[in-house]
């Protein structure tokens, strides 16, 4: 199978009826994962099931990356609907002139800072709808962008393994009716990762892609 996913990250949305009761609440409960550098044809060199599985029930499609194709300008991208030359959030590490001000990812006072992040990401939008949002790691969802945040969202910790990510979302499911949010997002920074430390098409790719897709299976079943 192809993902296709000519982009910086393969991405599962996943609509879901929780329950009955719950569907008296919303009919809408929306799950967004993002697998970020998850490229187009990793799914063809690992033996992935449940990525098989979802294409199948028609869940699949190709999108492409906006310049430049890194993590933190795509994924606001995705969050906003903007490209980065209007969300502000130009590429992992820049200098903003206007601001007289350095952004980098690995800068947690510059990642927190809000004076860097325009637009209005979708977690923001549902929550001044009346909705409610719950973010495990988006990129952007750590800061208060026009002074408003997700009601659930977590500082980004690499060191959190899939499965409690997973869980996370599980429970966040499980709640009273009243409490569940009806928008779902949450990320995985690999297989970006691996392939910056062992390249494409190296086995610990395949192994990091059948890990990825292990976890789907989890939190599908």
């Amino acid at each position: 199978m192809k993902l296709a996913l000519k982009y910086i990250a393969a991405v599962v949305v996943l609509a879901l009826t929780v329950s009955a009761a719950a569907a008296q609440k919303s009919d809408r409960y929306v799950v967004i994962l993002s697998m970020d550098g998850f490229r187009w044809d990793l799914a063809d060199k690992a033996h992935t099931p449940t990525l098989d599985s979802i294409k199948r029930a028609g869940s699949y499609a190709e999108i492409f990356p906006c310049f430049p194709a890194n993590t933190f300008p795509n994924h606001y991208s995705m969050a906003t609907g903007l490209h980065p030359d209007h969300h502000g959030i130009i590429n992992n590490t820049f200098y903003d002139n206007a601001l007289d001000k350095y952004f980098s990812i690995r800068d947690r006072s510059a990642v927190e800072d809000p004076d860097f992040w325009r637009g209005e990401p979708i977690w923001n939008t549902a929550e001044r709808q009346g909705l409610t949002a719950n973010v495990f790691f988006w990129v952007g969802s750590e800061t208060a962008v026009g002074g408003r945040q997700a009601s659930v969202w977590t500082k980004y910790d690499g060191k959190v393994p899939y499965r409690q990510r997973a869980d996370w979302v599980i429970d966040a499911l499980h709640r009273p009716v009243d409490s569940i949010p009806n928008l779902i997002m949450w990320y995985f920074e690999e297989p970006d990762g691996v392939m910056h430390r062992h390249g494409p098409g190296s086995p610990e790719q395949v192994a990091e892609v059948e890990r990825i897709d292990s976890t789907l299976r989890y939190f599908l079943d």
